[in-house]
């Protein structure tokens, strides 16, 4: 591999976006161009290359997610970043990663010194912007439940209300309150049932299955 030959493939690593796999793909080109040029020739040029163009102020590119990344998302954002995957631009200026996505209802901004941490800033992001589209006009259980109770305390006797109380603060709320009441499936419910009758506490999982199928 001649000097020219190696400095073209440098020039395209520098697109790679993630540091991480700018450095193993640079590491399998200097084993594949070991035995035609000297290891401290190529390190001259991945020194140079590093300094001059991988961080080259005002370089612009596109972020790609990966596929267990893509997945974790719901089924609108999975089928929006499977069909196009350059969508997401970034930029460095001024020693910082810049990234930003405005369409679809969506407005996100993130910044920061590494483009991994940019990245992911920007995956937490987008994922709590869905979660904030998707739980417009849902109270949290927490808060529902509150207005419940303020209902029940003028309608039931005090001692159906205190086991109201009870049942609630002490095993639904822990568990649930910080959920918006969308967000609640079967599943979930089915699940906290079967945590307490499999730690023997049936006495409790009867009442708060009633409460979730059939609220007084």
């Amino acid at each position: 591999m001649t000097d020219n030959e190696l400095q073209k493939v440098l020039n395209a690593i520098k697109y790679i976006p993630s540091e991480n796999e700018r450095d193993e793909v640079t590491q399998i080109i200097l084993k594949a161009a070991s035995e035609s040029i000297t290891l401290d020739r190529l390190k001259q040029l991945t020194k140079r290359e590093t300094k001059a163009d991988f961080k080259g102020n005002g370089t612009n590119g596109f972020i790609k997610f990966k596929k267990q990344e893509i997945n974790s998302m719901p089924d609108y954002l999975k089928k929006l970043f499977t069909i196009n995957d350059k969508i997401v631009t970034y930029r460095y200026v001024d020693g910082l990663y810049q990234a930003r996505f405005r369409r679809n209802g969506y407005n996100i901004e993130v910044a920061s010194k590494s483009f991994d941490i940019m990245r992911q800033k920007f995956l937490d992001k987008l994922l709590a912007a869905e979660r904030a589209k998707q739980n417009a006009g849902y109270p949290l259980l927490s808060d529902f439940i509150h207005d419940w109770l303020k209902v029940k305390k003028q309608t039931v006797k005090e001692t159906t209300y205190k086991s109201y109380v009870n049942l609630l603060t002490k095993n639904i709320l822990p568990k649930f309150g910080h959920y918006h009441v969308n967000e609640i499936t079967r599943k979930d419910i089915q699940d906290f049932l079967f945590e307490l009758t499999d730690g023997g506490k049936n006495r409790t999982a009867q009442p708060c299955a009633r409460l979730f199928k059939h609220p007084p």
